[in-house]
């Protein structure tokens, strides 16, 4: 006999396991299984299993990424060689001629595409329209994406992103 099991088989709780009902032994030995298994499954498997999802995930975004930049690398040359240079849009142009079209824009917010979305609230859908029509033919700016609820008879909340 091994030092290490002389030292098993004088333990306490060996002793005492050993002292138990057989029914209450095995109970002991289930619960035990149970608790081993939990401690694997939290401690090591569902960790692991996290880590390779979120790996896909980033795999996935990084492909896209790398996918879209492959896509538009003929645009960024042809205008690197042009030395066309894209405008941002200007929030306090925005501001600014959105009073002289008499309202105000509740939020303004960049984006990192490089435009601007804005949101209006309680407008005349005409003065709307309007105020759009002036930054395309004075700025340039055009709108991407534009999301209009009516408020009321002629007034309207709208999200509009501007480029």
């Amino acid at each position: 006999m091994t030092w290490l099991e002389q030292a098993l088989e004088d333990s306490t709780i060996v002793r005492g396991f050993r002292e138990l009902p057989t029914r209450q032994r095995q109970a002991s030995l289930v619960i035990l299984t149970v608790t081993i298994l939990t401690v694997i499954y939290v401690g090591i498997w569902r960790p692991i299993f996290e880590y390779r999802e979120n790996a896909i995930v980033g795999m996935t975004t990084a492909r896209q990424t790398l996918d879209w930049m492959q896509e538009n690398k003929g645009v960024a040359q042809t205008r690197l060689n042009t030395g066309e240079e894209i405008e941002e849009v200007s929030i306090a142009k925005l501001s600014t001629s959105a009073r002289q079209f008499g309202f105000s824009l509740q939020r303004i917010q960049s984006m990192p595409s490089g435009g601007v979305s804005v949101q209006l609230q309680r407008q005349a859908f005409n003065a709307v329209l309007r105020w759009v029509d002036y930054l395309n033919e004075e700025y340039g700016y055009r709108v991407v994406n534009a999301s209009l609820n009516s408020y009321a008879e002629g007034l309207v909340d709208a999200r509009i992103t501007i480029q």
